[in-house]
């Protein structure tokens, strides 16, 4: 891709909700090198034809058992990765039109863990003058920097130290402020809440839905958190080994999941009533990214497999209306 070319984003996207991000058919294979001469001996394929879009001031829940590529598509994504093959596209042009400053002035990441994304040797007013100055040098230093606090809920003093002495909730603010000072409208937030008190977590999520209502934000939000993905999105990608699997409107997931991956998901989740009758387990053993079945990548786990499902991968369909599923029996049933 091209760094070089200066491309700014369309202003029509500003204004009127349609397709922000466009992903199609993205493919991301890390090669394995082995031997005395440290040759490729084989490659694990993380990201194995990945289709998707994200509408202007939408919420597009991501979810998916840890290993199965959650957090590699966000950093396709925020061009960290470059994909083996596939195509990305933001504001109706390709990522790698604009150069890393003009991308990166409209699309900000969150991380899962504050601490080690945050600077520890740089105060809090340090760190937001740092983005603001990079991605808009002509805004007012001192009254953006207040806003930017003012909006994550920290009062001004916490300007004037450094991460260390904050919680961990507190630190995920100051991350959220700092993507915020690029003034961007997408916002990836990959885990953001996980290592955090139950009590917190809702705190962060309810300053992200505002932020998004307030700023017109689009998010992609990636969890393995089955309750708050289904509670915060609007709509739910579910992914295995590389692939979408499903995906459903919001608040679908617990009524309506088709999947017998999804499925499985849901009833692998703690609940009182399960205390009786146990926890319902995957059995088989989970397909190695370094050989994946020619079929269906959920074969060796599912309960209701078919033949075909070996041999034939199912396309990922909208059986019912605004919900998609990869799934031969669900297809034929």
């Amino acid at each position: 891709m091209n760094g070089g070319v200066k491309t700014p984003v369309p202003s029509v996207f500003n204004r009127f909700k349609m397709t922000l991000l466009a992903v199609e058919n993205l493919y991301k294979h890390f090669p394995i090198n082995g031997g005395l001469f440290l040759r490729k001996i084989a490659q694990a394929s993380v990201i194995n034809g990945i289709s998707l879009a994200v509408e202007r001031g939408e919420i597009l829940g991501i979810v998916g058992e840890s290993g199965c590529g959650k957090s590699t598509l966000a950093r396709l994504i925020m061009r960290i990765l470059e994909p083996t093959n596939g195509t990305i596209q933001f504001a109706g042009l390709p990522a790698g039109s604009y150069s890393r400053k003009n991308y990166y002035h409209r699309v900000q990441m969150v991380f899962q863990d504050p601490f080690s994304s945050l600077n520890p040797k740089m105060t809090v007013d340090a760190i937001l003058t740092e983005m603001i100055r990079l991605h808009q040098p002509e805004a007012d230093l001192v009254k953006t920097r207040a806003t930017l606090l003012d909006e994550v809920g920290l009062p001004q003093s916490a300007g004037r130290k450094y991460p260390h002495e904050f919680s961990g909730g507190q630190r995920q603010r100051i991350a959220i402020a700092r993507a915020l000072g690029a003034d961007p409208i997408l916002l990836i937030a990959d885990e953001p809440v996980s290592a955090l008190d139950v009590s917190i977590q809702a705190q962060i999520l309810n300053l992200l839905n505002n932020l998004q209502e307030h700023r017109n934000l689009s998010l992609v939000f990636i969890s393995h958190d089955l309750e708050i993905i289904d509670y915060f999105c609007d709509r739910i990608l579910v992914m295995y080994l590389g692939k979408i699997v499903e995906e459903l409107a919001e608040n679908a997931l617990h009524t309506n999941a088709q999947h017998p991956y999804t499925q499985a998901l849901l009833h692998s989740m703690p609940h009182p009533d399960k205390r009786e009758t146990g926890l319902k387990i995957l059995k088989g053993e989970l397909p190695s990214p370094l050989d994946l079945p020619k079929g269906c990548s959920f074969y060796s786990r599912c309960a209701v497999r078919k033949e075909m499902c070996e041999r034939q991968t199912p396309e990922l369909i909208e059986n019912f209306p605004s919900h998609k599923v990869a799934c031969w029996d669900v297809h034929e049933g």
